[in-house]
């Protein structure tokens, strides 16, 4: 759903955010405020016209074929709700990528599949997946690891590993494919694993592996997709990228890069270009090679997920100083490999999906003192191993 972009009532917020529609309820709420995207300062029932509240569903991908290469559930405060059919059929079907659009009417998963697709993509509303949008006519050269359509839901591009590694198409909600863009003049240096936009859709980043720079950031633009490649970052160890991840907030855009190296993730400011990366943690990563990254969505918190245990590392994060303390581990760890974690849009709880058992584990989540106690696993598991996550 989404609030009505003509006259709006408190009660339509409520029902919004998944709550009665007669709950108490103020515009200065942190659950308000992140719908209207106004974090701060004077905010209006105008800033919350036509919004939709991406904190519904919680969606995994793994490769273990149907019907377990996707397991997407209904998701509240009091934790997952019924799971949803898997989109196709067919055993050998694996799972990768997974991306909504901003209003979260439209699904991206990526797969091992040309018949299904190996991007397949779908119409989305609370009876799950809907319709499914024509293949394009030129598809990725291999599975995608990563999926993503553009803030602006004007593109869609993937990453993967095989030459040119990303491919990139426009994208309409209506009418779905365009053709294929040119491949970046530039191409990324190897094999592909993270891809994400910009906030503004201004600029993809794609994280690759073999030799440097290993994270490849090119202008974006939906006329034409791949524009001229940034120069690369001053300071940049030479390792395999797994997770890249744009994030904006207040004004103020970074850009992080979770690798192989001891090192484990590094962040540079981003303005028209990479700034000068901030210090290292003062506590260093634990867990083996970090493989996905991902912030809180005020901009407090930065949480990475890793190879080996604890599995999972969070700090406290500032847009201009960078990482602060590190917080206590989850009481609840996982055990096996973390490819990939999500922040819930609503700031309260944050997911990892694993290759071992239950494969997919939520935390609650605040500010003042990071994880809290493990949801429990829903009552059906997605697949195994945990490929992708996403809140939406």
């Amino acid at each position: 759903m989404t609030t009505p972009t003509g006259t709006i009532s408190m009660s339509d917020v409520n029902v919004e955010l998944g709550k009665s529609s007669t709950a108490t309820i103020s515009l200065n709420d942190t659950d308000v405020r992140l719908l209207a995207g106004i974090p701060s300062g004077t905010i209006s029932m105008n800033d919350l016209r036509g919004k939709t509240w991406k904190a519904k569903y919680l969606g995994t991908t793994a490769g273990a074929g149907a019907p377990n290469s996707t397991g997407i559930y209904g998701w509240s405060s009091s934790g997952f709700g019924s799971r949803y059919s898997n989109p196709w059929s067919g055993s050998t079907v694996g799972g990768y990528g997974i991306s909504p659009n901003s209003t979260s009417t439209v699904l991206a998963l990526g797969t091992n599949s040309t018949s299904v697709g190996r991007i397949a993509v779908f119409t989305w509303s609370s009876s799950g997946t809907g319709t499914k949008y024509s293949l394009p006519a030129t598809q990725t050269e291999t599975a995608p690891y990563t999926v993503q359509i553009s803030p602006n839901d004007a593109s869609i591009a993937a990453s993967f590993p095989a030459t040119p590694y990303t491919r990139a198409y426009p994208w309409s909600n209506s009418t779905g494919f365009g053709t294929t863009y040119s491949n970046p003049a530039t191409l990324p240096t190897g094999n592909s694993y993270g891809l994400s936009f910009k906030a503004d859709s201004t600029a993809l980043a794609v994280g690759n592996t073999t030799t440097g720079p290993n994270i490849t950031v090119y202008a974006w633009t939906s006329a034409s997709g791949y524009g001229s490649k940034f120069s690369d970052a001053a300071s940049n160890p030479v390792s395999t990228t797994y997770g890249v991840r744009f994030f904006t907030y207040s004004g103020s855009t970074v850009l992080a890069r979770s690798l192989s190296s001891t090192q484990r993730i590094i962040v540079w400011p981003w303005s028209s270009g990479f700034g000068t990366a901030f210090a290292n943690p003062s506590t260093a990563v634990a867990g083996g090679l970090s493989r996905w990254v991902d912030f809180s969505p005020v901009g407090d918190a930065i949480v990475i997920s890793n190879a080996t245990s604890p599995y999972i590392n969070a700090y406290v994060w500032s847009m201009s100083t960078g990482f602060g303390t590190k917080y206590s581990n989850p009481a609840t760890l996982a055990t096996g490999n973390a490819d990939a974690v999500s922040f819930s849009p609503a700031n309260n709880a944050v997911a990892i999906v694993s290759d071992t058992t239950p494969g997919v584990l939520v935390y609650n989540w605040t500010a003042a003192s990071g994880f809290g106690s493990k949801f429990s696993d829903p009552a059906s598991l997605p697949g195994l191993p945990g490929n992708r996550v996403s809140f939406f």
